[in-house]
């Protein structure tokens, strides 16, 4: 199918330990590469085996493209709608946070966490946004600079460190101060310590001890936080405290509407909000600019 027996893969130039072979033993075995192509694969053989791992068997995909043309498209839509294979990628997501964080996550309380951000809310903003932050959908310089030769791979906010995608959104010393206020911002809304760290502030998984109405709170303000900071994602400067606000307010009123489309008569959001319109009241009273409540 689509000429795949003629494509040269690892499995068919690395030995049984996964070293790549020479070209000479390569010429001897009946697999013919010019210096230029070889010399290609072995300057990107190391990149692809530190960081994605070789696969040197045939997998699911492999067998279909290698297969009969026969019902082709209907089987690849089967393989990528497979719920396995959905569950395989959101393992793949976690392995990668967890090299990003340095100790492991429990799947379960991260699925945990996926279901109960996803209800929380109606608005398709903030669902998006929790998806994008769990698969690592934003673009970072690091990664678009191995896309496109001209992109400098160095951190659009701070300039210096290699700007991948978890540097971008945590270990930057521009993102540090800008989730270090945040996190003030909460600790003052809710009057108690909060941890700093990308489980809370990034993924949205709150440890049980604040409470239900705080824990929402903390989950719904994060989340404004980081639709703010995305959308100064490619430039040097953070966002301003009046678009933080502001879509913190959105919020606010999208979580009203919530409860008034499910028709909740013993509905918590004078509680759970109560505590911010008091904080941003005082804010107001000691003329903080750009905050404004209709």
């Amino acid at each position: 199918m689509w000429g795949m027996e003629k494509l040269c893969r690892y499995k068919d130039i690395v030995d049984g330990g996964g070293n790549l072979k020479s070209n000479d033993t390569l010429r001897d075995q009946g697999t013919t590469l010019d210096w230029w192509t070889y010399l290609q694969i072995k300057s990107r053989y190391q990149k692809d085996k530190d960081e994605y791992g070789l696969e040197l068997g045939n997998n699911g995909l492999d067998k279909i493209l290698m297969g009969p043309g026969k019902k082709a498209l209907a089987k690849l839509y089967n393989y990528l709608l497979d719920e396995d294979r959905a569950e395989d990628t959101i393992r793949n997501q976690l392995r990668a946070w967890e090299s990003n964080i340095g100790h492991s996550l429990n799947f379960n309380e991260w699925e945990e966490a996926w279901n109960k951000n996803y209800k929380l809310t109606r608005a398709a903003t903030y669902k998006e946004n929790h998806y994008k932050m769990l698969h690592r959908w934003h673009l970072a310089p690091a990664r678009l600079a191995k896309m496109f030769p001209n992109v400098h791979p160095n951190c659009w906010k701070c300039g210096h460190g290699q700007g991948t995608f978890f540097h971008m959104w945590w270990t930057c010393p521009e993102a540090k101060r800008y989730w270090s206020k945040i996190r003030r911002w909460l600790k003052d809304i809710i009057k108690e310590e909060i941890d700093l760290n990308p489980e809370i502030f990034l993924l949205g998984m709150v440890k049980k001890g604040h409470g239900k109405e705080k824990v929402h709170l903390l989950i719904h303000i994060t989340t404004a936080a980081r639709l703010a900071y995305a959308q100064y994602w490619k430039k040097k400067d953070l966002p301003p405290d009046d678009l933080i606000i502001s879509k913190i307010l959105e919020c606010t009123e999208i979580s009203k509407l919530t409860h008034e489309i499910n028709d909740d008569e013993n509905s918590d959001y004078d509680t759970v909000w109560g505590r911010w319109y008091e904080w941003i009241n005082d804010r107001i009273k000691e003329g903080v600019k750009g905050v404004e409540i209709n």
